[in-house]
């Protein structure tokens, strides 16, 4: 039986500044978070190609939406984790919330 979802702390408003990104790790799942105009994403932090660490790839698109792995140079939406150059690739995104003064994202139990 799977473990219910649950929100998880992972850093503060002010670690994430618009237009940043930050790199998290909940149990053994790496996450990068992108604050994408003040909201915030949280996408599976390791890209599916290469296993290059997004959170350490530019960003472009008009809303700096898009993160290119620094290997490769494939680019993956963080809003929907959609792969731009390979439509049947994605990374895995996670559901995120700011509460109280912290970014909290949900992890369905595994690796916790």
């Amino acid at each position: 039986m799977a473990a219910a979802p649950r929100f998880v702390t992972v850093a503060a408003p002010a670690d994430l500044p618009p237009g940043g990104s930050l790199a998290v790790r909940v149990g053994d799942i790496p996450i990068a978070l992108f604050n994408v105009s003040g909201t915030v994403y949280a996408i599976e932090n390791v890209c599916p190609h290469a296993g290059a660490a997004l959170d350490r790839g530019a960003r472009t698109g008009p809303y700096r939406d898009i993160v290119i792995c620094p290997f490769h140079g494939w680019r993956f939406d963080v809003r929907t984790g959609h792969c731009l150059q390979v439509p049947s690739e994605s990374v895995r995104t996670f559901p995120v919330r700011v509460l109280d003064g912290a970014i909290e994202v949900e992890i369905a139990g595994a690796g916790l």
